[in-house]
């Protein structure tokens, strides 16, 4: 006979069975759950524009500078800028009383045509010198000669002469080697003169003069005739070899750009000081009311017996040619204005110098947050050595720390954010591709095997390595090549920890569309990352 249990009872043992069902439950999950999967941040893959920039800093510096200049006796009238004053074209910077001026054209000229008849009468010379040489070095051998037959007579001579105690020998050595004092004492201080000039006609009586025998009387004249033959034959040799032909060159074109400069210093001074372009006054180093008077000026008379004497002691030609400059009128004071546009000039590796051209257009921008639009000016055929080592240089952009090319932007019309000597910021489009496949920078990894990503898959939740080839890169951006399409969702910012099937957690997901598209702008090493990426997948 079966019990019967009553409803209460029943109650009660269903529950506790559903309990301990539950605990049985828990308990086996927990010792058999799956492990969680990494936390990771999806994006998609999209399409959209990109452009490539190439930044950089640049040194600010004249590109083009106006120099006025103001000559010797000009009364100053009214100076209207000061320094630092922004001007326009046409502004009358000063204007000047110029009726002291008159006669300084003529000086200048005159001046002109004695240094042309100089090189004129040098070049006449030196072809006669050519004639001559030949003949003076065969006399001057004949007369060393002589000579030497003769100073050996007299020593032996002097040998054989009975010298009386307590009597001083006049020997050789008291006679000849003061041969300049005697000379001097002769002839005084033209001796040297006489000697270029040739005229060493004059006779002397030196024995009736210094008691000296007719053998030594005769062999100082030997050498006086010596000494003016060598000093003919230094003549004729620099005259020969052009010593001072390209010197005496230089000076007379010296002379005459000097003349030509003045008569537009002139005309300049009579006009007023007018600027040319819209610029900035950088110095001003005149006074209303005063009269300019030139202190170190000059006055020098050119000779060409005297620097033929210079050029026979090895003087640098650059040497003559400063003293030959000397007497020409330096100008020390006047204005100088620097004129608009500026340029900035900056320095490109091996690899980004092959990313740019003449004329391409660059962005400008200053400290002070202007911007300016530019364009490459100029750009050195020849890479040189720089003591400054940059990130792109450490990277591998700019192909080494110690070389590089100088380039150089325009800045059109700065404003006071643009000085001369400081820092900007340029920035240059180098590369453009329209409706291309893009995927966030972070996305991307690198490694010995070139670039990759990590595709996911939402119904196994599990992550796919995938190789990719990338495009142009923007900073922010990647162009995708080959790899991946449009659509594809990817993991942002994979850890290094992260490897090709493993199971992850999705923590966010996020619409490049939204936050990325259009964000084009590069920071300053985007260029060298790029090329370093090249690199490795290479």
């Amino acid at each position: 006979m079966l019990k019967k249990y009553s409803k209460k009872k029943i109650i009660i043992s269903s529950a506790c069975l559903l309990i301990v069902c539950a605990i049985a439950a828990g308990i086996l999950y927990y010792m058999f759950k799956p492990e969680p999967g990494e936390d990771v941040i999806l994006t998609k893959v999209f399409s959209g524009d990109i452009i490539q920039t190439l930044d950089a800093t640049g040194t600010v510096e004249s590109a083009n500078q106006g120099v006025f200049t103001i000559l010797d006796g000009t009364k100053v009238v009214n100076v209207n800028v000061r320094v630092g004053d922004r001007i326009k074209k046409g502004d009358i910077l000063a204007n000047f009383d110029i009726k002291s001026l008159n006669s300084l054209i003529t000086s200048k000229q005159k001046a002109y045509d004695s240094a042309y008849n100089t090189y004129q009468s040098y070049k006449n010379s030196a072809n006669n010198s050519k004639i001559d040489l030949a003949q003076v070095e065969n006399n001057i051998s004949k007369l060393e000669t002589e000579i030497s037959a003769l100073e050996a007579k007299i020593a032996k001579a002097e040998e054989e002469t009975t010298i009386k105690e307590n009597t001083t020998t006049t020997t050789k050595t008291s006679i000849f080697p003061s041969l300049n004092d005697v000379l001097s004492s002769l002839f005084g201080d033209s001796v040297l003169s006489k000697l270029l000039n040739g005229d060493m006609t004059q006779s002397f009586d030196l024995s009736s003069l210094t008691g000296m025998s007719a053998d030594q009387t005769k062999l100082t004249s030997l050498q006086l005739e010596l000494l003016q033959l060598k000093a003919k034959q230094t003549l004729s040799k620099a005259q020969e070899n052009g010593t001072l032909d390209s010197t005496l060159k230089k000076y007379y074109e010296s002379a005459l750009a000097d003349l030509n400069s003045t008569k537009i210093a002139v005309q300049q001074l009579k006009n007023g000081w007018v600027a040319k372009d819209d610029g900035i006054i950088r110095e001003v180093n005149i006074k209303a009311g005063e009269i300019y008077k030139n202190t170190s000026a000059v006055e020098t008379k050119i000779d060409l017996s005297t620097l033929i004497s210079l050029a026979s002691t090895n003087s640098e030609s650059s040497d003559l040619l400063a003293m030959l400059k000397s007497y020409l009128q330096p100008v020390s004071k006047g204005m100088i204005v620097e004129y608009y546009p500026f340029a900035a000039s900056f320095i490109l590796g091996k690899y980004d110098v092959l990313k740019v051209s003449m004329d391409q257009a660059a962005k400008i921008t200053a400290s002070n947050g202007s911007v300016f639009n530019g364009k490459i000016t100029y750009i050195s055929p020849v890479a040189s050595s720089s003591s400054s080592i940059n990130i792109s240089s450490i990277l591998g952009s700019s192909g080494g720390a110690s070389s590089g090319v100088e380039a150089k932007v325009s800045i059109p019309h700065p404003d006071a954010g643009v000085i001369i000597g400081f820092d900007v910021d340029i920035s240059i489009d180098v590369d453009k591709a329209d409706n291309t496949t893009l995927v966030p920078a972070e996305a991307i990894k690198f490694d010995s095997d070139g670039s990759y990503v990590f595709l996911y898959n939402s119904d196994t939740k599990t992550v796919t390595r995938q190789k990719v080839e990338t495009g142009i890169f923007s900073g922010s951006l990647y162009q995708i090549v080959s790899g991946c399409k449009v659509g594809d969702t990817i993991v942002k910012a994979p850890s290094l920890t992260l490897a090709d099937g493993n199971k992850v957690t999705v923590k966010s997901t996020e619409d490049p569309e939204v936050t990325n598209t259009n964000q084009t702008t590069a920071v300053n090493t985007s260029t060298t990352v790029h090329s370093l990426q090249n690199t490795i997948t290479k």
